[in-house]
């Protein structure tokens, strides 16, 4: 085995210019990252290596560690945007109290719904790769991050408008708590003026 190491000068090329290069300097390092030949291998947290991708070939390889840099650069460009995004949700989770989450409400959003921080995140990262992929290929991304945006509805919330590169609302569907769980809604005593 030996270290995985990411072709920077290839990823930068790729990426779009307003990415930041201090996030792309963090992310293009593959700690505790192997390769032995076209797999890659991951160092466990409790020690042990597991296989985690098994590429065709070198340029799958090279596509498998472009989108795995734009994942953690699309997160970390989330976490800098979360203080600017959260006003764009009418429900935001303040605290739990007995058991319930109890909920900010913005008078004026955009989304009519739970504030999911994984929205900017997704559109960043679709974004990211678009120019690398080929049409199949981002089509099927986008159906994997649309299909993991609506996990926690029951009707289809969210479809992905590709001429704006942003999720929308297709319903007023509510999310539910877990698969056991009915909606999510907050109800009146749950909601923080």
């Amino acid at each position: 085995m030996k270290p995985l190491t990411a072709d920077k000068t290839w990823i930068t090329e790729q990426l779009p210019d307003d990415i930041p290069v201090d996030l792309i300097d963090k992310y293009c390092r593959f700690q505790g990252y192997y390769t032995e030949g076209l797999k890659v291998i991951c160092e466990g947290d409790r020690g042990g290596f597991s296989e985690v991708y098994k590429a065709k070939d070198d340029h799958d390889l090279l596509i498998w560690e472009f989108k795995h840099v734009c994942r953690d650069i699309g997160l970390a460009m989330e976490l800098k945007a979360r203080p600017m995004n959260t006003p764009k949700w009418r429900y935001v989770r303040s605290h739990v109290e007995n058991g319930l989450w109890m909920y900010l409400e913005n008078d004026t959003f955009i989304y009519d719904t739970i504030e999911d921080t994984r929205l900017y995140w997704f559109e960043e990262y679709l974004r990211m790769v678009k120019s690398v992929l080929s049409p199949t290929q981002w089509n099927d991304e986008i159906k994997e991050y649309t299909v993991l945006m609506n996990r926690w509805y029951k009707t289809e919330h969210w479809s992905y408008d590709r001429d704006r590169m942003a999720f929308v609302e297709i319903s007023d569907s509510r999310p539910f708590r877990s698969d056991f769980d009915d909606s999510e809604e907050p109800s009146p005593e749950q909601i923080i003026h």
